[in-house]
């Protein structure tokens, strides 16, 4: 089966100097690693849709999290096209585990 996903090697790319949204950040990395290696190998069923399960909590989190932070610093009006990039991208993520999700159904 394919995961959709490759192993994401950490870069500092993916910080933003708030350490709430850096801590999720290696967090899903991990996550995502995790479950694109179990999808690759042998593995248990049921600990994969634990793992997605998890994943797609996770994610919404984060996202919320996110979201809330880029409009209570006004991000959305200070940088409308970035903020809808941003959005767009949250939402394609999202979509890609939701396959996932089907797929191991």
């Amino acid at each position: 089966m394919s995961s959709g996903f490759e192993k994401i090697v950490w870069s500092n790319t993916f910080e933003t100097s708030i350490d709430e949204i850096d801590r999720q950040h290696r967090l899903l990395v991990d996550t995502i690693n995790q479950t694109s290696h179990l999808l690759r190998d042998e593995y248990i069923q049921e600990d994969l849709r634990t793992i997605v399960n998890n994943l797609i909590r996770y994610t919404q989190f984060h996202f919320e999290t996110k979201e809330k932070l880029m409009l209570d610093t006004h991000y959305s009006h200070q940088s409308p096209q970035d903020y809808e990039k941003h959005i767009e991208e949250h939402f394609e993520f999202s979509t890609k585990i939701l396959e996932i999700h089907q797929q191991i159904q």
